[in-house]
């Protein structure tokens, strides 16, 4: 995606939540005590706290009548996590991923990416990545923001909220567009958005508001297989980090920004 927008700091970003995650093939023995415990040493500056989870994996087998799941499996997995939960690690037998709810700026962000990928690399379980994903998701529930949404956000992503007051005496509750879009043969962005009601979950990494709220979720990822080294992670995670800010600039206006303490 092209870089018309320079970064803007926000001290009032409203990003619920930002995270980074890399695919691999199956590898259980990525899980294995011996291997988290080397894992956890390269990363235990940063995330001093390890704790063993389970999960659940399941598995689709295709067969005369079509796919067909099987029963789902128990997995072990490992978080690895910060003092105060505000950055964490999740590493399972096909996955680690970086998330964060303190998000500070993009070069914070892939600095730290930086050392959890060096804490993968080096594990002759992981070859190669097949999937890698930035994904970020802002969650406003600012009523001044909720109830001028046209001055906010681009007119191309209002949907149904267009039709706000439209017929007397209906309000519009919850609407959600879910869009694909195509950055090159390998990379893409998927851009949901739109407004929920009250307590209503948008994903579960992030705290449901009490008031209505509207989000903007979006995951740029790469589905092209690749070597798994931290340059070729690196590579990736920043060209996808930065159009998903593009992204983010685009679909919201001078005044969103304004009002978030950026000046645009």
């Amino acid at each position: 995606m092209r870089d018309p927008y320079d970064e803007v700091p926000l001290p009032g970003a409203p990003l619920a939540l930002a995270l980074c995650q890399m695919r691999f093939p199956l590898a259980p023995q990525l899980v294995a005590d011996e291997a988290a415990r080397r894992i956890h040493s390269r990363l235990k500056d940063l995330f001093p706290v390890s704790r063993p989870e389970t999960t659940q994996r399941i598995e689709v087998e295709v067969g005369p009548d079509g796919p067909s799941p099987k029963a789902p499996v128990q997995e072990s997995a490992w978080l690895f996590e910060t003092i105060d939960k505000s950055w964490w690690v999740n590493l399972t037998s096909d996955f680690v991923a970086l998330s964060t709810r303190a998000y500070i700026s993009r070069k914070d962000f892939l600095e730290k990416l930086r050392v959890v990928a060096g804490a993968v690399a080096p594990e002759d379980a992981v070859v190669v990545r097949d999937r890698i994903g930035v994904r970020y998701i802002d969650v406003v529930d600012e009523p001044d923001i909720i109830n001028s949404l046209s001055v906010y956000v681009r007119p191309q992503l209002l949907g149904a909220l267009a039709m706000e007051g439209a017929a007397e005496g209906v309000t519009l509750v919850h609407s959600i567009t879910d869009s694909i879009l195509e950055l090159d043969a390998h990379a893409r962005i998927r851009l949901r958005t739109g407004v929920v009601p009250p307590k209503a979950v948008i994903d579960h990494g992030v705290d449901p508001s009490g008031r209505a709220s509207w989000f903007l979720d979006i995951d740029a990822f790469d589905e092209q297989t690749a070597e798994f080294t931290v340059d070729s992670v690196m590579a990736a995670a920043e060209s996808l980090a930065s159009s998903g800010y593009q992204m983010f600039r685009w679909a919201t206006t001078e005044q969103f920004i304004d009002f978030f303490g950026g000046t645009s």
